[in-house]
């Protein structure tokens, strides 16, 4: 008949309405429940590109995939393609159909919908791509917002990753047809993934189920934790540990999943919502056939990144970070030639929490390291043939690191000078310059910073190349009984920018002492009317000076730095002002952090003093080239890292120009809601007056909502990737522990107070000589470093900030340790080993308080 929409007893088979619609269809036609569902037809999405005349420009994409042409090549083709659909008006005869069925059906008007893709490839046996596609929940039941979110599904069928995966798969785009699925959404008690097979361990024995309370969209992106039971499907009985709760309530449901396994004839992955105690089926996939060995297997986690950017990101922070975060990458495989696929990256998004492909970069760091080929059996070949094989490779590696180390230090420093040669212009935003300008600055900003960025992130992997290489030539070439490690001769160089706050901040609570009337207002005055009251009081102006030198210096400073919806110290100074009454309540100062040059020299020529063996003034020679290197790349990656902020927060004085632009348009209700509009968004509604997908407000409002719901979320710490397949990884052990180990990140013993501190909120509660416990921090909590003489984290190595930092204070630290704000409570009495990475609970809080 030619219609755009279809009903689900009208579609004949999956090239109508595309690969997910058509399991959805036999699934219903099996007597399993699905919601009340109609289907866009992929004939629509035919028809829209024959409308617009695309086939020349999808035909030209195709040639320049199948010549495996860079991404840059093809990318503006798809760009045009994309950009095309966003530009689009509606189908009339879709939107004819669309009203026709909005009178017929009440749930198309009178419910919130969700708007789901079904590719005519997607979720097959052989293909799945997962995630690649739009689905848009709690859609508005109106015409235009129907709309809308189905030229957005559209839309996603020429996003990058998708074309990429066509090249890798030898799919030709001639075959893309999209389908789209209009639900009602449902309101469940329970929802969540069944797994009728184990992807990932024991395979068809096992049964997963995962599931969460109210919405499943909290489990599928990894937004929260799931409760697990794992089902032995020989016994058909809940294996040990699994949660039990959901099945005491619902106990035929692993045989339901079974019958729904049994009906499509292989193991299939289902979404599932109960509603009104009445269990319904939302998606059904077949789980990828097993991968072979060269798909990808990554483990993605949010160690690393989520010290740096910890943060659920706003659509704008991700629109700018990702080019920048993975173009860094790629500018270290340029600059050293290493084997890696441009098109992998090592930052990515699941569901506005970003991660760190800890596969792929372990991969990087492992092409500097020698590893002898296996024999058949297993062994090494013999010692002859693998110096052989092993030579031109030693050759190659040390050509590259000896290339890096003499090209990267020269550009770090050309960098920088010319930077700080450039700061005072760099910090200041003429007050009238127009939005125009201000979006030509930030692009400026945003190309200094993809260079700047670039340096960091080889500053990060060159550091901690040359961190391990140092601790393992201590812990080979020195008795054992008397290794220096890395972490004590790298301790209080004195020269990373990022601690520098610190030391300023306590300099001035150290001014602030000196006269009672001041210090009593610190101490008594809400922070917003400090600098009020310090123009009234005698020796006020001179004080409120200074704090104007330390915002105009450290203002950028912030405890989101890369998430500029957070206010940086200059637009919210009650951080800092709240930071000095925890100093100025104190009898005495915190002691001020010096830096003893004298006795780092000593302890580094005790450390080559203790070189044994054979050669040992060419031990020396390569020790000490060694240990300066891993100091320069760890210093200077904090200080380009600070250049990153400091332009950042320039790049937001320019950004909120822009916002007050719009809120004066009536795009956005208040500034601040440009952080929830793309960077391709906002030049879009500067350009052309209007945004070419939708509308601004209702974007702001769905993106302000949805991120709301991320923020009480759990994210998994780690996720899996196997082949096309995203499976959260739990960790089922949740064992208490007194004895905790990590890693030794700055050396020392010290005893003290834990206390442990999980949000921004907590930092009142910090005193002097507390040991602090948290999952992460960053250069931001710089001047809470002035206070503890510990330093306990969950997240972070060697070279996370927090260790350079406490390093630099000469505070003990030990990172990496699993759930130690679970497992340590706060006001325990505690040892932290920061030499041996070890971590010991000596008294709990409440035997003291017993005792």
């Amino acid at each position: 008949m030619g219609k755009y929409l279809l009903q689900l007893s009208e579609v004949t088979g999956p090239e109508e309405v595309g690969s997910k619609g058509w399991f959805l269809v036999r699934a219903s036609r099996a007597g399993f429940t699905i919601p009340e569902t109609v289907f866009v037809s992929v004939q629509a999405f035919h028809a829209f590109i024959r409308r617009r005349q695309l086939d020349e420009f999808i035909a030209e994409l195709q040639h320049k995939l199948n010549e495996n042409e860079s991404q840059q090549n093809w990318e503006p083709l798809a760009a045009r393609i994309r950009k095309a659909f966003e530009e689009a008006e509606p189908l009339e005869e879709l939107v004819d159909e669309l009203e026709q069925y909005r009178a017929r059906f009440s749930w198309l008007t009178n419910h919130p919908l969700a708007v789901r893709s079904s590719g005519v490839k997607e979720d097959s046996v052989d293909h799945s791509f997962a995630g690649q596609f739009e689905t848009l929940l709690n859609v508005e039941p109106t015409s235009r917002a129907i709309l809308a979110a189905i030229q957005r599904v559209w839309v996603s069928e020429w996003n990058w990753q998708n074309i990429v995966y066509h090249q890798k798969k030898e799919l030709p785009l001639s075959n893309i047809g999209m389908g789209v699925i209009l639900q009602r959404m449902i309101s469940p008690s329970y929802s969540g993934v069944v797994f009728t097979m184990n992807p990932t361990g024991t395979g068809e024995k096992e049964m997963i189920i995962e599931y969460v309370e109210g919405l499943g969209e909290q489990l599928v992106s990894g937004q929260k934790t799931p409760e697990r039971v794992v089902i032995d499907r020989t016994k058909w009985q809940p294996r040990a540990g699994s949660e039990q709760a959901l099945l005491n309530r619902y106990p035929e449901l692993p045989r339901y999943f079974m019958d729904i396994e049994k009906e499509f004839d292989m193991f299939v992955d289902v979404e599932w919502a109960i509603e009104n105690n009445r269990l319904f089926i939302l998606q059904i996939r077949p789980i990828t056939k097993l991968q072979p060995v060269s798909s990808p297997n990554y483990l993605w986690t949010d160690e690393n990144v989520g010290e740096v950017i910890p943060d659920v990101v706003t659509p704008f922070s991700w629109s700018i970070l990702n080019p920048i975060v993975n173009g860094a990458f790629l500018y270290f495989i340029r600059k050293s030639g290493l084997p890696v696929d441009a098109d992998l990256q090592l930052f990515g998004l699941y569901k506005n929490k970003v991660y760190f492909n800890s596969t792929l970069f372990n991969e990087v760091l492992q092409n500097f390291y020698l590893q002898p080929e296996k024999d058949g059996q297993g062994g090494t070949r013999n010692k002859l043939s693998v110096l052989v094989k092993l030579l031109p490779r030693l050759m190659w590696v040390g050509y590259r690191i000896l290339r890096l180390t003499r090209i990267l230090p020269k550009e770090i420093y050309r960098t920088e000078r010319e930077y700080h040669q450039n700061k005072t212009q760099r910090s200041s935003v003429a007050p009238q310059i127009s939005p125009q300008e201000s979006l030509q600055a930030m692009k400026n900003i945003l190309e200094y910073q993809h260079f700047v960025m670039g340096l960091h992130v080889s500053c990060t992997i060159m550091g901690e190349f040359f961190y391990q290489i140092l601790d393992k030539l201590a812990h080979s070439w020195m008795e054992a009984e008397q290794v220096i490690g890395a972490e004590a001769m790298l301790q209080g160089i004195g020269e990373a920018e990022s601690i520098r706050s610190g030391l300023a901040l306590r300099k001035l609570a150290a001014e602030i002492s000196r006269y009672p009337e001041i210090k009593t207002l610190f101490l008594e005055e809400p922070p917003e009317h400090i600098e009020a009251r310090l123009e009234t009081v005698e020796n006020g102006k001179q004080i409120l000076s200074r704090l104007r030198e330390f915002f105009a210096e450290f203002g950028h400073g912030s405890l989101h730095e890369f998430e500029l919806f957070y206010p940086r110290w200059s637009e919210d100074p009650s951080y800092i002002f709240n930071t000095l009454r925890q100093y100025l309540e104190l009898d005495t100062l915190p002691p001020e952090v010096t830096f003893n040059k004298a006795e780092r020299k000593r302890r580094v020529q005790e450390a080559e003093r203790r070189l044994t063996g054979p050669l040992k003034p060419v031990k020396k020679i390569i020790f000490g080239w060694v240990r300066r290197k891993a100091e320069f790349f760890t210093t200077h990656r904090e200080n380009l890292k600070q250049i990153l902020v400091r332009e950042h927060y320039r790049l937001k004085q320019h950004l909120m120009n822009i916002a007050r632009f719009f809120h004066f348009g009536e795009w956005i209700t208040q500034p601040e809601d440009i952080f929830f509009l793309t960077l391709d968004e906002i030049e879009q509604l500067l350009l052309r007056g209007k945004l070419l997908s939708g509308e601004p407000l209702a974007f702001v409002a769905h993106r302000k909502k949805e991120r709301e719901t991320f923020l009480t979320f759990q994210h998994p710490k780690r996720i899996r990737q196997i082949g096309d397949q995203w499976i959260p990884e739990v960790d089922e052990s949740r064992k208490p522990a007194v004895g905790l180990t990590g890693i030794g990140c700055s050396n020392g013993v010290v005893e003290g107070v834990a206390r442990v501190i999980t949000s921004e909120e907590d930092f009142s509660q910090v005193r002097q000589g507390d040991i602090l416990v948290t999952v992460a921090t960053n250069p931001g909590w710089t001047p809470l470093f002035v206070l503890v003489k510990g330093v306990v984290t969950e997240i972070g190595g060697a070279l996370s900030h927090g260790a350079i930092i406490a390093r630099e204070y000469g505070i003990p630290m030990v990172a990496g340790v699993p759930e130690a704000t679970q497992k340590i409570r706060n006001g325990d009495w505690i040892r932290v080993d920061g030499t041996h990475g070890k971590v010991e609970i000596l008294q709990r809080e409440t035997e003291k308080s017993d005792g």
